[in-house]
This record gives C-alpha cells, structure tokens and sequence, in this order.
C-alpha cells in the first residue's frame, strides 16, 4: 500500500521517495505570503492616503474657526471699549438739570379788535360796559360807541378758529414778551376750540438738536429759576366766559406729547411759581445691547419726524397712520404738527371708502405696528407742582438701582421760582 507515495527507480539502482502534495503545499503558502504582503503594503500606502486627506480636511475647519474667532474677539473687544459693562454707582448731585419741555397753548390769539373788524357780523356791543371799560379803559378813551367784542356762540367760535391756525394773526400784545416764532408749534384736537400750542425744548421726534441743560446752583438770587414767561392776555380775554381759561400750561418731558387733561389754566391777572422735579431719569445702552430700548439720542443722520423718541410718540404715529388711512385725518396723534392734518368734527362724508378686508389689513398693521413700538434708551420723567401751590418741598437726592437697567441713576430736584408765568 503506497497511500499518497510514489516510488521512483531510477538506474543505478537508487530509489528516490518524493511527496508532493507536501511540496504543493509550501508552493502554494509562499504564493499567498507574497499576494499578503503585496495587499498589505496597497492598503497601508491606502490608510496613508486618506489619514493625509482627512488631516488637511481638519487643518483647513481649523483654520477657517480661528478666523472667525479672531474677527469676533475683535468686534467684541471694539464694542467692549465703547460700551464698557463696568458700572461705579456715585452718589453725586448733578451738576446740570435737563429742562423739561414747556408747553403753552391757546384758545385764540387774534386781538378780539382785529377779529371784529374782519367779521363783525360776529361780534356786538358787551352787555356789561362798564366792567369792560374798566379792562379796557384805553378802549373806552373816546367813548363806547365803537367798542364791540365776539359773540360768545359757536358761530364765532369757527370763525375764530380759522384765524387762530395762521400765526399771522398773532396779537403783538399777548406775545410781546414771548418769541413764539422760535418755539414748536403743534396743535391738540379733542377740545373746541383746537388748541394752538407753542413748545420750548421739544423733542418729539429724533433730530441733531440736543436737550436744554441748566447748571445747578442753590446761592445765587434767582434760586434756580430757568425760565419767565410774560403774557398779556387783555386782547384775547373777551373771547370766551371768564370761567373758560385761554391760555393753558403744561410741563412735561422734552421726549412726550402732552394730553389735554395734563394742561393747566393760566388766569389773566395772576402770577404762578411752579416747582419743577426730575424725578426720573434713564439711561439704557442702545443697540448691539439688548436693553431693549431705541436709541434717541441726538444724531447728525437722524431723519426729521420720522423717528419718534418715545414709546408713548411711537403709539402715537402708529394710531396716526391708522387714522390717515380710515378718516383721512390726523385724530391718532396727541400733538398734531400740522393744522392740515386735523380732524374737524367726525363727517361720514369725508372718509374714504375702505373695503372690510382692506379695513383688517390696516387694523393688522396698526398692531404689528404697536408691537414694535420700543423705550427710548434716554427717558427723562418730569413732574411739578400744579398752578396754586408755591410751597416747595425739601431738597432730596435718590439714587435707584435696577438690575434690569444699566446706567440708571436718577435725582430728584426741587428748584425754587423754576417757571413764572404772568397773566395780566
């Protein structure tokens, strides 16, 4: 039996045994060590490959992360610089006090001689001359024939209307002493007559004009008066009942339109002392910072009344833009810059037709609008004591903090004689 054995015999007389299936087999190991070696050295020059690849790939994310690190380190550090968010709180008394706006607004202010003369049909002799004559006893020099005032009817009262939107017809007696020409004229509806008003240091709407500022000083005569007004109101009294004032007052922040009830009487004949009192001022830091808050601070790019400087100026445009396209008038806004622009009594006739889907749209708008509406990063809040008070309170300083707000370090200041206002 020669099971997997070949015998050779060979001359000479020598026998050779030779496996092959053993020799086959070292034959066939060698062949696959090679094919190994040759698959390992393509898949370690492969894996050599892609780690090159995948490194440059890595190195080039890197590089474009750094960039953009570098550049907002850069931003940052910039705004950092700017606006620095390291606060020192220092109880100090300010050395300078930002006035308020001061509003004065009128019934009439044609001379009740010149409204006469151009509509005397309005007008007719007083029913008490002797009470007039004592007013106007220079009136009565060359007797009372002649002497005539407006009818007290509503008649007159339109007619009056038209000459008070034309400052032209200004009396020179009730402004002699007060230079309306460089002052801000708005008007108030909701009243009848409108309101004429003339505003110093308002500031409704974002402009390169900065606010009024007074140095603080307690020892000098004045004590802290920073303003006098002279108003001589003889020529303009016949016009309405003694019990109907026409001249009101209001003291407000230079930044707020002020409303009607917020006006006080200015009667003919008396003298006021009213006690002015910041009693708040904020200061937020406007955008990149999220206060929250509209910058209203002055700017030599600023666009004039189309920014408003306050939250409550904000409402007020966006009612106007609702009002202008449902009544074609002006009836949202609180101080109305143009007498174009009023709205005279509430005619059906004079509205444009709006269809109702046109109608949602604007009312969308009109929310949307509301909803956008932000504080100014300066708010000044102003308060005084009413006409008839003269007593002052005691000076006092507050400092308020609120973690919510940044830089907000207010005073509350009374100063003595701040506005006299006379009324002859």
């Amino acid at each position: 039996m020669t099971d997997s054995c070949e015998i050779d015999v060979k001359v000479g007389g020598s026998i050779v045994i030779s496996n092959t299936e053993e020799t086959v087999t070292e034959s066939r190991k060698g062949s696959i060590a090679k094919e190994e070696s040759a698959l390992e050295k393509t898949s370690r020059k492969r894996a050599i490959g892609k780690t090159v690849v995948w490194k440059t790939f890595k190195s080039f994310v890197f590089l474009i992360c750094l960039i953009f690190l570098i550049i907002q380190s850069v931003e940052f550090f910039n705004i950092y610089y700017k606006y620095p968010t390291t606060i020192v709180t220092d109880v100090t008394v300010a050395k300078e006090f930002k006035l308020p706006a001061i509003t004065l607004c009128f019934r009439t202010t044609i001379s009740f001689k010149e409204f006469c003369s151009y509509e005397p049909d309005q007008c007719e002799k007083p029913r008490n001359m002797e009470e007039f004559c004592r007013k106007h006893t220079y009136d009565c020099r060359n007797g009372t024939t002649n002497s005539k005032i407006p009818k007290k009817d509503l008649a007159a009262s339109l007619y009056m209307q038209l000459y008070l939107l034309n400052d032209s017809y200004n009396d020179a007696r009730l402004f002699e002493e007060y230079d309306y020409s460089s002052k801000v004229r708005t008007f108030i509806e909701n009243y009848f007559p409108v309101l004429k008003c003339y505003s110093e240091n308002l500031h409704l709407y974002r402009s390169r004009s900065k606010l009024k500022t007074k140095k603080l000083t307690f020892d000098d005569e004045w004590r802290g008066l920073f303003s006098h007004i002279f108003l001589d109101q003889r020529n303009i009294e016949p016009f309405f009942p003694a019990y109907e004032p026409q001249v009101l007052l209001g003291i407000h922040s230079p930044y707020v339109p002020i409303e009607i009830g917020d006006l006080h009487a200015i009667i003919p004949g008396t003298k006021y002392d009213i006690y002015v009192q910041l009693e708040k001022e904020e200061h937020l830091l406007p955008p990149p910072y999220q206060t929250g808050c509209k910058d209203n601070a002055p700017s030599e790019n600023a666009e004039e009344s189309t920014s408003p400087n306050s939250f409550q100026m904000c409402l007020d445009m966006c009612r106007s833009e609702y009002a202008k396209a449902v009544k074609g008038c002006n009836e949202g806004m609180s101080m109305v810059s143009s007498e174009l622009d009023l709205c005279y009594g509430d005619d059906d006739d004079d509205r444009p037709s709006i269809p109702s889907e046109q109608l949602v749209e604007l009312q969308d708008k009109q929310l949307h609008c509301f909803q956008n509406c932000k504080q100014g990063c300066l708010a000044v809040r102003i308060g005084f004591i009413p006409p008839g008070f003269t007593e002052c309170p005691r000076r006092t300083l507050k400092i308020f903090q609120d973690k919510a707000r940044l830089l907000d370090c207010n005073f509350r200041l009374c100063i003595s004689g701040t506005t006299a206002v006379t009324g002859l």
